[in-house]
């Protein structure tokens, strides 16, 4: 529903058939990575890395969210978690520059860019690949798994609380939003086959307690549009009445979003 006054597309239920992003093509392209001990220190290494206004992309991932990225079969291998900076130019000189900058701000900080990782072969060719041509879901997806995303909106303070809601077996992702004010904050839950029942029970008791926990949904599920409705009442009555406004015959995806 925050989607409303955040001015986002994707509200009232209503789908496009497609979304298109122009970029700069630059020659130069450069992955850098920044090994973080907990989901604390990841929040606030994205504040300062983003508020250079250096990185082209830029995101945080736990192990097991990185190895669904770079086909890494143990999770273990990598940090717990890491920041992912993409730096892109006209020439390597720029390039150069905005690393010995970003680099110092990491040895500020404790910590040290990279431009490869241990045990991880091309992750930096892997990483340009996916943001060039993301995979989506399907990268998450082993033989046999399940993968349940849940999406929301939330404050550094607010995710390192909901942290040790999710099990180790979660992957996560990090965006920072409003140069770091708050976060797109992606964990979700894996269960295998003949356990969906039993991870729908899980997804909407976990999403329940992020909701005490004043987190936002952007795109309420349908499993979880009723207890968001119940949170924000307000909204919902209004989306509700601009929602009738514009489709009154609800022929544009009628019951998306519980409508």
């Amino acid at each position: 529903m925050a989607r409303l006054f955040c001015q986002a597309q994707g509200t009232l239920g209503i789908i496009t058939t497609a979304a298109v992003t122009l970029k700069t093509v630059t020659p130069e392209n450069q992955v850098l990575f920044f090994p973080c001990r907990d989901i604390d220190q990841a929040t606030k290494a994205l504040k300062v890395f983003v508020a250079t206004e250096e990185p082209h992309e830029i995101f945080a991932v736990n192990n097991v969210y990185l190895a669904d990225l770079l086909s890494i079969k143990s999770p273990a291998d990598l940090p717990p978690w890491t920041l992912v900076i993409v730096i892109r130019g006209f020439e390597k000189d720029e390039l150069s520059y905005k690393v010995k900058d970003l680099g110092m701000l990491a040895r500020q900080m404790r910590g040290k860019l990279s431009t490869s990782l241990q045990g991880a072969k091309k992750a930096g060719e892997k990483i340009l690949a996916e943001v060039n041509a993301p995979g989506g879901p399907a990268i998450h997806k082993n033989s046999g798994q399940g993968w349940a995303p849940v999406v929301t909106i939330a404050t550094a303070l607010q995710i390192k609380n909901a942290a040790n809601l999710f099990p180790r077996t979660s992957g996560a992702i990090m965006l920072p939003l409003q140069s770091g004010g708050c976060f797109y904050y992606q964990p979700d839950l894996r269960y295998r086959e003949g356990e969906e029942a039993r991870t729908r029970k899980v997804y909407r008791d976990t999403c329940e307690k992020l909701l005490k926990g004043g987190i936002l949904f952007p795109r309420p599920s349908a499993l979880i549009a009723g207890q968001v409705a119940k949170r924000y009442p307000d909204n919902v009555g209004l989306l509700r009445s601009i929602k009738k406004a514009v489709d009154p015959e609800n022929i544009m995806n009628p019951g998306k979003l519980g409508m």
